[in-house]
C-alpha cells in the first residue's frame, strides 16, 4: 500500500477495512477477509487504485496487476465532484442501534469533506450512498474528516479536525416509542391503553400527532413493534406484533414486576429501620 489512513475491523465478522491515500489519481478502500492468512498484494507501486500508476515523465512506474494482486473494494478519482476527493479517511462497518444502517461501511474524504457508505459483500459492494447532506448538523459544519470512531454500543462518531468537534450519528426515535426508551414494546402499548380516548400527547400515546389517542395510534404501534431506534428516514429492525393473549401476559408481567419492586423497596426500608434501631441500642449500651 502507499499511505494507509485509518483501518478498522468489522466487530461482527472480523473483516478488515483499510483506506489508502493515493498519489496523483485515485483514493481507495481495501478489504481483507477475517479468514485471510495475510500477505495480500494491494498493488502499490504498479497500481494506484484500480488503474496503473500514472507515469511521471522519465520515471515509468505504472504497469499491469502484479501476481496475486488484490483490487480495492472501492476507489474514486481526485476532484471535487460528489463522488470524488483527494484524501480518503477510513471508517467502520456500522453495528450500532440504527437498524437501517447495519452492515454499511462508512468512510469519508478529508479534503472534499464528504461522507459515504457502501454495503460490502466480500470484495464487492452494493448500495453506494452519499450521506453528506443528511449528516450535516444544523448548527455547525463537519470540516476535515480526520477519523471516524465507534463506542461499545456500535454508535458511529465523526471527528472534525479543523474545528476540533466530535459528532455522533443518531436516528430519530420511533413514533410509537411513547416512553422514549428507544424500544417499541409492550410498555408502549400500556401507555396507549391508558391514554386511549383521553390523552393527546406523544407521552400519552398519540403516535400520529392527531391530538387524540385512538385506534390509528395503535396501528402505528403495531407497525413499529419491536423496533430499536428508527433509522434515518425509516424504521429500524422490526418484529412480529404479539397476539392479544401475549399482550395480556405483558401487562400481567409488568404489574407483577411493579409489585415486586414496591415490596422490595419496603423490605429495604424496613431493613434500614432495623439497622438504625440496632445502632441506637448499641449506642445506648455504650453509654
Amino acid at each position: 500500500m502507499r499511505n494507509p489512513f485509518r483501518a478498522s475491523f468489522d466487530r461482527a465478522t472480523g473483516d478488515l477495512y483499510i483506506a489508502d491515500n493515493g498519489e496523483n489519481a485515485r483514493e481507495e478502500i481495501n478489504y481483507q477477509s477475517a479468514a485471510s492468512l495475510g500477505g495480500e498484494n494491494y498493488g502499490w507501486r504498479l497500481r494506484e487504485g484500480s488503474i496503473a500508476t500514472p507515469t511521471p515523465i522519465g520515471s515509468p512506474v505504472g504497469g499491469p496487476r502484479p501476481a496475486a494482486n488484490v483490487d480495492p473494494l472501492y476507489d474514486y478519482g481526485h476532484g471535487v465532484a460528489l463522488d470524488e476527493g483527494n484524501s480518503a479517511t477510513g471508517g467502520y462497518v456500522y453495528r450500532g442501534p440504527i437498524g437501517a444502517l447495519h452492515g454499511a461501511y462508512f468512510f469519508g474524504d478529508f479534503v472534499n469533506e464528504r461522507i459515504w457508505s457502501l454495503r460490502p459483500s466480500g470484495n464487492t459492494f452494493s448500495e453506494f450512498t452519499d450521506w453528506t447532506s443528511q449528516f450535516d448538523p444544523s448548527d455547525s459544519d463537519i470540516n476535515g474528516i480526520v477519523p471516524f470512531g465507534e463506542d461499545g454500543a456500535g454508535n458511529l462518531y465523526i471527528v472534525d479536525f479543523l474545528d476540533g468537534e466530535i459528532f455522533s450519528v443518531t436516528g430519530p426515535a420511533a413514533d410509537a416509542d411513547f416512553d422514549q426508551d428507544l424500544d417499541v414494546d409492550g410498555a408502549d402499548f400500556l401507555t396507549w391503553q391508558r391514554g386511549f380516548g383521553v390523552g393527546a400527547t406523544l407521552s400519552q400515546g398519540d403516535a400520529n400527532s392527531s391530538g387524540m389517542v385512538d385506534a390509528a395510534d395503535l396501528a402505528v404501534w403495531e407497525s413499529q413493534f419491536g423496533t430499536r431506534q428508527g433509522g434515518i428516514g425509516q424504521a429500524g429492525e422490526s418484529a412480529s406484533v404479539p397476539a392479544p393473549s401475549t399482550l395480556g401476559m405483558v401487562f400481567f408481567s409488568l404489574v407483577v414486576c411493579s409489585m415486586f419492586s414496591v415490596r422490595r423497596a419496603e423490605r429495604i426500608d424496613l431493613n434500614k429501620k432495623r439497622l438504625f434501631h440496632r445502632a441506637a441500642v448499641a449506642k445506648a449500651a455504650a453509654r
